[in-house]
C-alpha cells in the first residue's frame, strides 16, 4: 500500500474506523471526517494515511463551508466584510474551509457505512453557525458514495460551498504510470495566488483529458468545468500495465485537479466541487443557504478492470 509520511506530529484523539463491502475496502478518521484509505480486490484506489496521521495536501479531508480558496482570506456577504486567518501561507489565502482539522463525532458505524457528525460555531471570520454530517456507505457493485450534508443554525443567510479531497490512485506505480481521462471542455487559468483569472478551452492550457492521455511529466494543480452534463460525468484514472481503473463519479460543475508533485506525485488529488476557487469574492455558484435549509452534496468512487 502506497502511502505518504508526513513532517507534522500525530495528534491524540484520532480514531480510524474500517468498512467493507464485496471487493472494497475502506478506512476514516474523525479529523476531518476524513477518508484515510480504500482499495478494491487489495489494489489502492486512494493514497492512504493512517489514523493518528496529519496528512499532507489536506488528502481526504471534508471542505466546508467552502472548497479551495479565498483571496488574502477576505470577502464580502450581503454588504458586510470579513476576514479569515490565512492559512495557506505560500498563497496568502484561506485554504478549504473551517473543519478539514476538526474532530468529528461518530454519529453511526456499521461493517459497510460510517457516519461523522460536527457543528461549526460562528466565529468573526465566518459568523454562521452549520452542522454537518458526512456519510461514507459501501456497496459490493457501487463502490464507496460520500455524501456532505450541512444545515443553517443561524438567522441569516450563509455563504457556502463544499468539497471533498481524495488523491486517486490506480494500484500500483505513481502518477507519471497511470492515464488520466476528465470531460472537462474548460479551465481556469490561474495568478500567482492560485485564483482564477480567466475561462479557457482546455486547449489553450495543454490540460485537455477528454480522451485518456498519460500524466508522465504533466503537472496539473487546475480547477476544471464545463463538463459534457451537469448532472453526471465520470474522471477515470487507468493504470495501463495492470488493467486497473479508477472512476471517480459526479454531477458538480467545478473540479480542481492536482499531481500532488509536492510529495511526489504519489497520487492526483480530484476535488469535485459546488463552487470554484475564490467563489466568496466573486459569487460564482456560491450557495446562498438559508436559516434551517441543508444541502446535501454526494459523488462516488469506484473501480473496474481487475
Amino acid at each position: 500500500m502506497a502511502r505518504v509520511t508526513s513532517e507534522y506530529p500525530t495528534s491524540p484523539g484520532l480514531h480510524a474506523f474500517e468498512c467493507a463491502a464485496g471487493p472494497y475496502r475502506a478506512s476514516f478518521v474523525n479529523a476531518g471526517a476524513g477518508l484515510a484509505s480504500l482499495s478494491f480486490t487489495g489494489h489502492d484506489l486512494v493514497l492512504a494515511h493512517s489514523a493518528d496521521q496529519c496528512p499532507p495536501g489536506y488528502m481526504g479531508k471534508t471542505l466546508v463551508p467552502w472548497p479551495n480558496r479565498i483571496r488574502d482570506g477576505r470577502y464580502s456577504w450581503m454588504g458586510q466584510d470579513y476576514e479569515l486567518p490565512c492559512t495557506d501561507i505560500a498563497t496568502h489565502t484561506a485554504l478549504h474551509g473551517l473543519l478539514s482539522w476538526t474532530h468529528w463525532q461518530l454519529h453511526e458505524y456499521t461493517d459497510d457505512h460510517c457516519i461523522f457528525d460536527v457543528i461549526s460555531p460562528a466565529s468573526y471570520g465566518y459568523p454562521w453557525t452549520l452542522q454537518s454530517r458526512v456519510e461514507y456507505s459501501l456497496n459490493a457493485d457501487e463502490g464507496m458514495k460520500v455524501a456532505i450534508t450541512t444545515r443553517n443554525l443561524s438567522d441569516s443567510a450563509a455563504p457556502y460551498g463544499t468539497s471533498h479531497h481524495p488523491y486517486l490512485t490506480a494500484g500500483e506505480g505513481s502518477v507519471d504510470d497511470w492515464e488520466l481521462t476528465l470531460p472537462a471542455a474548460s479551465v481556469m487559468d490561474a495568478d500567482e495566488q492560485l485564483i482564477p483569472i480567466e475561462k479557457l478551452p482546455v486547449t489553450a492550457l495543454d490540460r485537455d483529458f477528454r480522451e485518456a492521455r498519460s500524466l508522465r511529466g504533466v503537472t496539473i494543480d487546475h480547477c476544471f468545468t464545463d463538463m459534457p452534463t451537469h448532472r453526471a460525468w465520470r474522471v477515470d484514472l487507468r493504470n495501463p500495465a495492470t488493467g486497473l481503473t479508477t472512476h471517480l463519479h459526479s454531477g458538480a460543475p467545478w473540479v480542481q485537479a492536482y499531481t500532488g508533485d509536492a510529495f511526489g506525485r504519489l497520487g492526483i488529488a480530484v476535488e469535485p466541487m459546488t463552487c470554484p476557487p475564490d467563489a466568496f469574492n466573486t459569487g460564482q455558484d456560491v450557495i446562498a443557504l438559508a436559516p434551517g435549509a441543508t444541502h446535501r452534496f454526494s459523488y462516488r468512487i469506484s473501480a473496474s478492470g481487475i
